[in-house]
């Protein structure tokens, strides 16, 4: 046999140019971009009492995401995170504004000092963040007493209008169910804490009539 053109012989396979494309097809299926991150799944209320627990425990996590905004404003001005004095006197603002609603001034100054304990468990684990970083005062924080404090002030007074329906549908026969749900629909977007969502809506759990 001659030298000159030696036949030369392939150790890879011969596929089908169709072979060829479904492979090509399955590796770009296995090293593409990941599926898109399906929804949440929306809770849907199972009666009337818990339609209102809903209301109410969205309010309490969009109350609970203005406080990084407080704890900034706060950091700026080396306030501290505990103001007794003027807690107190929102209490009872919000407990004569709850009797306003048949709403017991008990049960009102328990569930707001339970947002005010959640929302300076916000505030302190934020400034141990900032002050383990030795964070520098924030450019643009937002003003707390024209912006903040007004949007906190509108949440609570739509919070005793929730409260004041859950209070009349608490004979719900699931009411610590109700509770449950609600609390879910509400937080599962959110990255707080189960300790801060606890305290938030534990009052929301006493209150059945049934009980």
């Amino acid at each position: 046999m001659s030298s000159e053109h030696p036949i030369e012989h392939s150790s890879r396979p011969r596929y089908p140019v169709t072979a060829w494309l479904l492979i090509f097809l399955l590796l770009a299926g296995c090293s593409g971009p990941s599926q898109p991150v399906a929804p949440v799944a929306k809770v849907t209320p199972q009666s009337a009492a818990e339609t209102h627990l809903q209301e109410v425990c969205t309010l309490i996590a969009r109350r609970l995401e203005l406080m990084p905004g407080v704890a900034q404003a706060k950091w700026n001005r080396k306030l501290p995170i505990t103001d007794e004095k003027r807690e107190q006197s929102l209490l009872a603002k919000l407990a004569a504004d709850g009797e306003a609603l048949q709403l017991p001034a008990e049960f009102v100054t328990e569930f707001f000092r339970a947002q005010m304990t959640a929302a300076k468990h916000v505030q302190e684990q934020t400034f141990q963040e900032w002050t383990a970083q030795q964070h520098p005062p924030f450019e643009n924080p937002p003003d707390l007493e024209q912006v903040v404090r007004p949007q906190i002030d509108q949440i609570n007074r739509q919070l005793l209008e929730a409260l004041a329906k859950c209070w009349a549908a608490r004979n719900s026969a699931d009411w610590d169910g109700a509770v449950n749900r609600a609390v879910r629909a509400a937080f599962q977007r959110t990255t707080w804490d189960e300790a801060i969502i606890s305290t938030a809506t534990k009052p929301l759990r006493g209150i059945a009539a049934t009980k």
